[in-house]
């Protein structure tokens, strides 16, 4: 009896709905201002110099007896020249009196007797010690001093707005749409003794 039960057997489906969108855009090609910049940092460029110290004690060795070639010809010099005109002035002395002298009486006596006078004379100029004051060295002092310039660097800033290019605006317009993705259905039948489950 129940195999011979008529069964109603249902299947549905729901319907599917979709939407499809598509967004407005706004286009506007512009070309942007740009800015550049040149910066040189500022220096101070300045530095100290040491403190210097000069000390010349060429007057003080030379005192000694310390002396340069330089001294040595000048000295030499002076002395030659001196030696001369000493020389000279005593030889002309020396022969005009010969000349006055000659033939007079006691004249070879006088003349032995000049001759040793200028000898001691010469002997006792050697023997002369002259004391003087050894002169202090020079000393010079040079202080610190800030030397060189300062550099106030340099700031430069420009900006280009590329004046005189076109520019446009593009405008696309959206949309917005909707469809059915699966259309729904029932469907019946009948099966005989039991349900179709795999129909």
């Amino acid at each position: 009896m129940l195999a011979e039960m008529k069964y109603i057997n249902t299947t549905h489906s729901f319907p599917v709905v979709a939407s499809r969108s598509k967004l407005s855009t706004l286009s506007t090609p512009i070309d942007q201002a740009t800015g550049s910049s040149d910066i040189e940092m500022a220096r101070s460029n300045q530095h100290a110099t040491l403190v210097t110290i000069d000390i010349d004690t060429y007057p003080s060795r030379h005192a000694y007896g310390f002396s340069t070639m330089d001294d040595v010809c000048k000295e030499a010099a002076q002395k030659g020249q001196s030696d001369i005109a000493q020389a000279t002035s005593r030889h002309t002395q020396e022969a005009m009196a010969n000349i006055e002298s000659v033939g007079k009486k006691g004249a070879a006596a006088r003349a032995v007797a000049a001759y040793t006078n200028q000898f001691w004379s010469s002997v006792s100029r050697s023997r002369r010690i002259e004391a003087q004051a050894i002169p202090d060295p020079i000393i010079t002092v040079n202080p610190s001093r800030v030397e060189g310039e300062p550099d106030t660097g340099k700031y430069e800033y420009s900006i280009d707005t590329h004046a005189g290019v076109p520019s446009s605006t593009e405008f696309n317009k959206g949309s917005f749409e909707l469809y059915t993705k699966d259309k729904g259905y029932i469907r019946r039948w009948i099966s005989i003794g039991g349900y179709d489950t795999n129909a």
